[in-house]
């Protein structure tokens, strides 16, 4: 059996003994340079082109932007800063106002802070009877689950 050298080119060193040609660097750095000059003023005078093109054709005008119609509700606001204030000072007017929401059956409409303050006095309803679970079941969702089944049955 030959021994093969390590490198095809015949360099038994394992490194390379020069270095890259100055030569072949110039040429492709100018060659680069010239394809980047070239490509920059073609694409300028497409543009230029294309440009004087659309300048010198006759375009019509949609006949949508020759009408000056109001687009249907619900459009833009202008200023929506002044929106959101008026809205805000109607739901403000609202919460700290007394109105009738319907007189006929008696119901009103009361100031939030009042509705709290009567919340305070006479507490929260409690729901009775057999479709209430009572707060002696376990919070077990198990347990719960068997409780309501079996009432259910029981109907």
């Amino acid at each position: 059996m030959t021994k093969e050298a390590p490198f095809r080119h015949g360099n038994s060193r394992g490194y390379e003994p020069s270095d890259i040609s100055l030569r072949v660097v110039v040429i492709f750095g100018i060659g680069l340079l010239t394809a980047a000059i070239v490509i920059h003023f073609a694409v300028g005078g497409l543009f230029s082109f294309l440009f004087t093109r659309t300048e010198t054709r006759d375009v019509r005008q949609s006949p949508l932007a020759q009408s000056r119609r109001v687009p249907p509700q619900p459009r833009l606001q202008v200023v929506p800063e002044q929106g959101l204030r008026l809205m805000q000072e109607e739901q403000e007017k609202l919460l700290h106002s007394y109105q009738w929401v319907d007189r006929a059956s008696g119901v009103v409409r009361i100031p939030i802070d009042r509705a709290m303050e009567r919340l305070l006095e006479k507490g929260l309803p409690v729901r009775t009877g057999r479709t209430a679970i009572m707060p002696e079941t376990s919070a077990n969702p198990a347990v719960i689950d068997t409780e309501v089944r079996e009432r259910d049955q029981n109907k």
